[in-house]
């Protein structure tokens, strides 16, 4: 894999070698090419995430009796992962964010070319194969890289190279979320710690290219479609510093618990240092047979899609018997008794082609939470799940980023508290789902210390500006 792109590199020098002109006069049309590049990656990345997905948990042609490869799949794909990272790819682990940062800081955004291949296939394996971690980060990191790799190419000046990469990660976080304004706030909150306006010009560039092209190939949607909700009274403020609070708090416990186990799991003594993401995939495999799906997102079924086929079939009942009578007063069956919560009922074999894997499932799960289709005792299960797995996961060494996961546990954070207010003063206050929208700004500002792209990138995945307030005070 690295002798291809040296090949590729060698041709490349060659030709442009025979170019007589200023490398760095270069940079305008560099910063396009990254921009287009970054949203094609992040694009491929992600339908290729589904593609695998589908194909090792979901494929009719592969004989899986009783869903037992739930079990084995996550451990497959977390021994290969692991023999990747240790043999070929060594800075290709974790989520991403991290490594580009120290090539930012420290090589001028220098990035090994090899990297690129090697964070797309480690991160494919593990997030394709049922992880608790998110492909935002991976998807920063390569893109970045790819901003690197351009520069080395044409042999620009380092500064310009870290401009490239900065370039590269924001485009990137801007086609994966469809979010290009948080994308540029990412770029200049978290990456570069300044608002340079040397930087923000082809930031800007390369964030709108990406996410352009991501909707000219993915459609222009929103990452969730919820309901408009808005500041039901100024009284609701109260209510939602209520959930700033419990978010900074659970963060604080969240960020202790991800040091502790990584440190632990680092100490523990294995084989061979390769198989420390195993211990990631046997956590997953486990809670994957003896979990109900809707906690695991083993054969998650939306319940948001189930909500809408039964008032389909309600209305087709009530066209042909009650042809005569008013349909829109049809009652609605409620979901939250849908959920069954019995030990290895994932091992039932499901026929249902609406069913997806835990990759698709964390989106479709964030989205049934702010549209109210999920029961309190659910969303508690998926709160203390949520982040002992994660936790386990990211301390296992297991390639993926924390973008959505902790996304995920804001939104199940911010559900239990409105759920609770919604008992006791339920005329005072907005749906539940309201609460989730908000604790997802709020725990993704308190872990990833980036308050102004948080709030940036919940009102674009969800297009709500309606519940700014609330969200920019929680």
């Amino acid at each position: 894999m690295a002798n291809l792109f040296t090949n590729l590199n060698l041709k490349l020098n060659d030709l442009y070698k025979k170019i007589i002109i200023n490398p760095d006069a270069l940079l305008p049309f560099l910063i396009i090419l990254v921009g287009l590049l970054s949203g094609f990656a992040a694009v491929s990345f992600k339908v290729a995430i589904h593609l695998f997905e589908d194909l090792v948990f979901y494929d009719k042609t592969l004989p899986f009796a009783y869903n037992f490869h739930f079990f084995y799949i996550p451990l497959i794909c977390a021994f290969f992962s692991g023999l990747l990272l240790y043999y070929f790819f060594p800075e290709s682990g974790g989520g991403g964010i991290t490594q580009l940062k120290k090539a930012l800081y420290y090589n001028y955004g220098i990035i090994p070319s090899k990297e690129i291949i090697g964070k797309f296939l480690v991160a494919l394996l593990c997030i394709g194969g049922g992880m608790a971690v998110g492909p935002e980060g991976p998807t920063i990191f390569i893109c970045g890289a790819l901003g690197s790799w351009i520069g080395k190419i044409f042999h620009i000046k380092r500064s310009n190279i870290r401009s490239l990469v900065i370039c590269g990660a924001a485009g990137g976080l801007s086609a994966a979320f469809n979010t290009p304004i948080s994308g540029i706030m990412f770029a200049l909150e978290d990456l570069i710690g300044n608002f340079s306006t040397q930087i923000i010009g082809s930031t800007i560039i390369a964030c709108v290219l990406a996410s352009t092209l991501q909707r000219l190939l993915l459609g222009n949607m929103p990452s969730f479609v919820v309901p408009k909700y808005t500041l039901t009274q100024p009284l609701e403020l109260f209510f939602y510093l209520f959930v700033g609070l419990f978010c900074a708090l659970l963060a604080y416990f969240f960020i202790k618990l991800l040091l502790f186990l990584k440190n632990k799991i680092s100490a523990t003594n294995v084989p061979h240092k390769s198989l420390y993401p195993v211990i990631g995939g046997l956590f997953i495999g486990i809670c994957a047979i003896v979990l109900p799906p809707d906690i695991t997102g083993f054969n998650y079924i939306s319940k948001q899609q189930i909500k809408k086929n039964e008032t389909i079939e309600g209305l087709k009942k009530s066209a042909e018997f009650r042809k005569q009578e008013d349909i829109s007063e049809l009652e609605e069956i409620p979901h939250e008794a849908q959920t069954k919560f019995k030990l290895f009922s994932a091992l039932k074999k499901t026929n249902n082609d609406k069913s997806v894997g835990p990759a698709t499932a964390v989106y479709k799960q964030m989205e049934d939470v702010m549209t109210n289709n999920l029961s309190g005792k659910l969303i508690l299960f998926l709160l203390i799940y949520k982040i002992i797995a994660i936790a386990i996961c990211f301390g296992a060494g297991v390639p993926g980023g924390i973008f959505a996961p902790t996304i995920f546990i804001g939104a199940m954070a911010g559900a239990v508290i409105g759920y609770i207010v919604n008992i006791f003063v339920p005329h005072l206050t907005a749906d539940y789902g309201a609460y989730a929208l908000v604790g997802m700004g709020a725990f993704f500002a308190a872990v990833m210390k980036s308050p102004i792209t948080s709030i940036l990138i919940i009102f674009e995945m969800t297009h709500n500006y309606e519940i700014i307030l609330p969200l920019m005070l929680a």
